[in-house]
């Protein structure tokens, strides 16, 4: 009587569980399609893979209608995070910062807590200096020759980004090639800074 009992109390949680799986993955789709927009333009950002101009338009276009114009982030708020993910895929740094760009020309927010390095490239493009909310000094940066011209094309660093072994081996076999050279990206090198929203 006792196994037979725990079978079926086994057999009523078991239903029990399967409904309330099926319950919460029901509302768990919903509010997946409730924010599909959201998780699109997020996922744009984070996986962001293009130097096209119209293609960071066109996510710039979408951060405006889904994020920005519907009051669902603030202006602080991308622009915080879009200058953290630029650190994390500085593959694409320089699309990162013309989207930045973008939405800073745009709406001119007051910014607080974007890497670093924007605050300087900010400083550099529009001659807006915020020296004292990044921690670091710009002189320091400017000795440091940082440019975001570090990975332009045809150049050593932009192979090694690009994981283009090809190229690397050409420039290696350049007459005069220094084995030994190194060389600093600063954005590679900073700390790493949790992504936190």
């Amino acid at each position: 009587m006792v196994i037979k009992n725990n079978l079926n109390t086994m057999k009523i949680f078991h239903i029990f569980l399967i409904s309330s799986t099926e319950g919460a993955l029901s509302k768990f789709s919903e509010l997946m399609l409730l924010y599909k927009d959201r998780g699109e333009v997020f996922e744009a950002l984070g996986h962001l893979n293009t130097c096209n101009k119209e293609e960071i338009n066109k996510i710039f276009q979408q951060i405006k209608k889904v994020l920005i114009d519907s009051n669902e982030n603030s202006v602080n708020d991308i622009l915080v995070l879009i200058s953290k993910f630029a650190i994390f895929n500085n593959r694409y740094f320089r699309s990162y910062w013309e989207l930045f760009k973008l939405i800073f020309e745009e709406y001119r927010p007051k910014y607080e807590g974007i890497h670093p390095l924007f605050y300087y490239l900010i400083y550099k493009e529009y001659g807006i200096g915020f020296e004292e909310k990044c921690g670091i000094r710009f002189s320091d940066l400017e000795s440091q020759h940082v440019s975001l011209n570090t990975l332009e094309e045809n150049t050593i660093s932009k192979a090694i980004m690009d994981d283009n072994v090809q190229s690397f081996i050409n420039f290696t076999k350049v007459d005069g090639f220094n084995e030994n050279q190194k060389f600093k990206v600063y954005f590679i090198q900073t700390h790493m800074m949790a992504i936190h929203y």
